[in-house]
């Protein structure tokens, strides 16, 4: 930390009246020099490129102190520059600074002269930020880094990213650290990132909203909401992502209480559009236009993917309805795998015919001890080469199943496949299903365990 501060501070300042040189030499003494004289101010950067080095013995270029404002003159207009630095160095670095704003300017690290990739880069972030409450990145560009653009560990709540660009980043967009909280981001685009928007350490992430934003061409997921743990103190709580363009898969792990409500986007990739994974519970995936174009998924990956792993690591209470799901390739539409309770209501799955195993909705129990129960109702579900819906598993039961009020049309095999064989659907009722007259066989291996039979028979007419 800096040993002192410049005294008489003005309301604000110019990095240029302390020496600093745009389009120039390294101008990071003068810059810190206005940083302190303008702390709890504004500091003013006029148009310009300003090449920035590291501080001596320091793992950052810029400290920030309480109440700072940085403002430039617009994303391109004014750059920071970060130059050739050692391994962990952040440009900005903000600690224990409750109310920074970085505005109308761009940060940009240089990543190509930063060294080798993921072996000392991943911490050279743009922004640093522990303890600090109410930071504001506003019309900002912050990309290129050797890291991420901006880290928000623990104690950075109630920060807010608003119409600004966070692109080209070695390791994320944004990662949050645990135990920040109230953090969100609105208009803003995440791009060309590993992960556009990351979760990681400790668990208790909470209450994080995404709002119409754009997440596109991350080469690993768009956004990860994940906890650390089973244990729920290290779930995260809390995430409401809406009205986003998502362009790219979606992981939803360890945590609770998610809207995921109004996204559109295409998935080029092999991972489900939204994977709902190990103990999460109450997620809601509502009113989506997701569409798959990518290859061949994972094991039985769907567009939207609901799995648990370990005893103890099942997802609970998941809710997937009123969606527009579509894929471009063979693939599942909706797959619940040892998975608590799901509803699967009033969507539109539609698949892209082929002849392998796909189902529009695959239920499917994997170990004794989850008693698995799925409603599906009111769904529009077309061509499945196979099956529209599948029921099927390995050990357990599935302990409850309502299939009602369904339309299953286009190129299927048969509307549904209620048992793999085994005996595992103990608690079928199937009712009022449409289903198109192509379809050869409506269903079959209809379930031995079946308790609620449809009209005293386990078969279903094919309806004109």
């Amino acid at each position: 930390m800096l040993s002192a501060r410049a005294s008489g501070a003005s309301v604000g300042v110019s990095v240029v009246d302390f020496g600093a040189v745009p389009n120039g030499l390294d101008s990071r003494a003068a810059i810190q020099a206005a940083l302190d004289a303008g702390a709890g101010h504004e500091v003013y950067f006029p148009p310009g490129s300003y090449l920035v080095g590291a501080a001596p013995a320091k793992s950052w270029c810029l400290w920030v102190w309480p109440g700072t404002t940085l403002v430039g003159g617009g994303v391109g207009s004014t750059i920071l520059a970060q130059g050739a630095v050692p391994a962990s160095t952040v440009l900005l670095w903000i600690q224990d600074a409750p109310g920074v704003s970085i505005r109308s300017m761009s940060l940009v690290g240089q990543r190509a002269i930063q060294g080798p990739p993921l072996a000392s880069g991943p911490q050279r972030h743009g922004v640093f930020v522990k303890n600090s409450p109410r930071l504001l990145i506003s019309s900002a560009y912050v990309g290129d880094f050797a890291g991420d653009g901006a880290y928000l560990y623990a104690g950075s709540d109630l920060s807010t990213i608003v119409d600004s660009d966070l692109d080209g980043n070695e390791r994320n967009g944004v990662t949050l650290g645990g135990q920040t909280k109230y953090v969100s981001a609105v208009g803003s685009r995440f791009t060309r990132n590993a992960d556009g928007w990351h979760a990681e350490g400790g668990g208790r992430n909470t209450d994080v909203s995404l709002i119409g934003c754009t997440f596109d061409q991350n080469s690993s997921f768009a956004i990860v909401m994940s906890g650390t743990g089973a244990d729920p103190d290290r779930h995260n709580y809390r995430w409401t992502v809406a009205g986003n363009v998502v362009n790219g898969p979606v992981l939803a792990s360890w945590v609770d209480d998610v809207i995921y409500a109004g996204n559109r986007g295409v998935n080029p990739t092999a991972q489900p559009s939204v994977w709902v994974y190990r103990s999460s519970a109450h997620i809601r995936v509502v009113d989506n236009i997701l569409s798959s174009t990518g290859p061949a998924a994972q094991d039985t990956g769907g567009i939207v993917y609901v799995v648990g792993t370990n005893p103890g690591q099942s997802p609970d209470d998941v809710t997937i309805a009123r969606n527009d799901l579509s894929s471009a390739r063979p693939q599942y539409g909706v797959v619940a795998i040892s998975a608590s309770r799901v509803v699967v209501e009033e969507n539109r799955i539609s698949g892209a015919g082929g002849s392998g195993p796909e189902a529009g909705v695959f239920a499917r129990v994997t170990r004794a001890e989850v008693p698995v129960s799925i409603d599906v109702r009111g769904n529009q579900i077309s061509d499945f080469g196979s099956w529209g819906i599948r029921l099927g598993g390995s050990s357990g039961v599935i302990s409850r199943a309502r299939i009602m009020e369904n339309a299953f049309s286009g190129a299927m095999r048969a509307a549904m496949n209620l048992d793999d064989g085994l005996g595992e659907a103990v608690d079928v009722e199937v009712s009022e299903n449409q289903i198109d007259a192509r379809i050869g066989t409506s269903m079959v291996n209809p379930p031995r365990g079946i308790e609620i039979p449809l009209q005293g028979t386990r078969w279903i007419s094919a309806t004109p």
